[in-house]
């Protein structure tokens, strides 16, 4: 798929720096578990890295038209790769906060949790590369809390507030990947135009069921059940079932991750203005950045000695035919 997945143009600067880092050794010396700070330098220095590096954020600063109708054919392959982006990202946090440059740092987790949004906006494989880069980010970032400044506490403080503002991306995804595989679907069921009426209209309703379960509070959700209908639209949305299961919980997931971040710097910015941490979150003067999405409360956040713990609820468990137990949490 080489040749096709560079031709939309939207995502070609992307996949084209995303294919440079796959194949940098330095860089994957860079990313293993046991990689040392040297390692990671190395590859830094390393001149296709840094100029990959460089090339997204130049793209990442220009506005993405996605006026053409989504192909599957074209970038969705090549998404895998575009992780690692995210990962080179997160190598260049990790090295900026070891040399004590921690507005830098704070800088590039912008530019990768960026890179995610931009991602999410093309369809559903595009979303969950998104997500999957966003904890790449996330995890580097939160090792490394204890080196804050009060102000590097304030500019965290604002990147995870506006990271929590960002629109839910799922839904444009979804509708983008709906038009997609209709078009696609109707080409290969060559069904008499009665039949495909009502396979088009089933799965229509599933992807819609999706987006109304994401615009209800976490708590309050029903179990999803999927239309049935034509006999192709049943065993489609058979299909499609784990596949939003899958889906359902993330953007719920990411917005208690983003709110989190927020009140971990917010914790720490009020432990340097006087000196001990505040006794409930409410103190803080946060608003909605303490509440736990999955719960509608406020985070769980308990004092212990001179330190503390902040926890979400998470979301609900699923046994393995997808099925949710509200008894029990992630």
């Amino acid at each position: 798929y080489a040749q096709n997945a560079s031709t939309e143009p939207a995502y070609a600067p992307l996949i084209a720096a995303a294919r440079t880092l796959v194949a940098n050794v330095a860089l994957r010396d860079a990313i293993g578990r046991n990689a040392t700070l040297s390692e990671k330098r190395k590859a830094l220095f390393d001149k296709d890295v840094s100029n990959a590096l460089s090339e997204t954020r130049r793209w990442l600063d220009k506005p993405l038209n996605l006026s053409e109708p989504l192909d599957f054919g074209m970038v969705s392959p090549a998404f895998a790769e575009a992780r690692q982006v995210g990962r080179a990202f997160a190598v260049q946090i990790y090295v900026q906060f070891a040399d004590g440059r921690t507005k830098d740092a704070i800088d590039t987790a912008r530019d990768g949790l960026r890179l995610a949004y931009a991602l999410e906006h093309h369809s559903l494989l595009g979303w969950l590369t998104g997500s999957a880069i966003e904890p790449l980010i996330l995890n580097t970032l939160t090792e490394r809390l204890n080196q804050l400044s009060f102000v590097d506490c304030k500019r965290l403080f604002t990147l995870a507030e506006d990271w929590a503002k960002t629109a839910n991306l799922l839904e444009v995804a979804l509708e983008r990947e709906r038009l997609a595989s209709l078009a696609q679907l109707k080409a290969q069921l060559n069904q008499n135009e009665a039949d495909w009426k009502q396979t088009e209209t089933q799965l229509t309703k599933a992807y819609q069921q999706v987006v109304q379960l994401q615009r209800q509070p976490y708590w309050e959700r029903e179990e999803l059940a999927l239309p049935e209908g034509t006999a192709q639209a049943s065993v489609l949305a058979g299909v499609l079932r784990p596949v939003f299961q899958q889906v359902s919980d993330k953007p719920v997931r990411r917005l208690a991750q983003a709110r989190m971040l927020g009140c971990h710097a917010a914790i720490r910015q009020y432990r340097w203005e006087n000196r001990h941490l505040p006794t409930t979150l409410n103190e803080l003067k946060i608003g909605d950045m303490a509440i736990d999405p999955f719960t509608g409360k406020e985070f769980r956040y308990e004092i212990k000695m001179e330190t503390f713990t902040l926890e979400s609820a998470g979301g609900y468990e699923r046994d393995d035919k997808g099925t949710v137990n509200k008894e029990k949490r992630l």
